[in-house]
């Protein structure tokens, strides 16, 4: 039985260059590769998240702790993971930039009061619809603005 599907051309050099260097703004990412990167960093982050708030439970650092530490996930893994995802499928990170922001504002307001326990996952839903978006749209072939593609490499657009 033969597979009649001709399989994708592919750029080893291009996927090593953009797979190890998860912290940049810059390149593509292939829909497997921002999988992998999104659960590895998610793993990670919800231990981390879970070690902190013990931490805070016992009094061993300040409670405004996991929150500095959601901050600084959300800057240095995934806002760089979820931009180079976007450029792949040819979007700008403008937007998710700016849900970003808005997220972590609301983050922040959170802990200030309880009137505004509810806001971050009200802005938490088009994040989550927009990665949905970005997980199940195809790369867009040949070279686009911010470089070649890892998954189509040889192909014009």
């Amino acid at each position: 039985m033969s597979n009649d599907l001709p399989n994708p051309p592919q750029n080893p050099e291009a996927t090593k260059t953009t797979i190890f260097k998860p912290f940049l703004y810059g390149g593509r990412f292939t829909r497997m590769q921002y999988f992998l990167h999104l659960l590895v960093g998610i793993i990670v982050y919800r231990i981390l998240s879970y070690l902190l708030i013990l931490l805070v439970a016992n009094g061993a650092i300040p409670w405004l702790m996991p929150v500095f530490f959601a901050i600084a996930a959300q800057l240095l893994f995934f806002l760089p993971v979820v931009i180079k995802r976007a450029h792949d499928i040819g979007h700008k990170g403008t937007v998710i930039v700016t849900l970003s922001l808005a997220y972590l504002i609301t983050l922040i307001l959170s802990t200030l009061s309880f009137i505004f326990m509810m806001l971050p996952l009200i802005t938490l839903i088009p994040l989550l619809i927009y990665g949905c978006i970005l997980l199940f749209k195809d790369s867009q072939k040949g070279t686009n603005e911010y470089g070649t593609s890892t998954k189509y490499p040889d192909t014009t657009v």
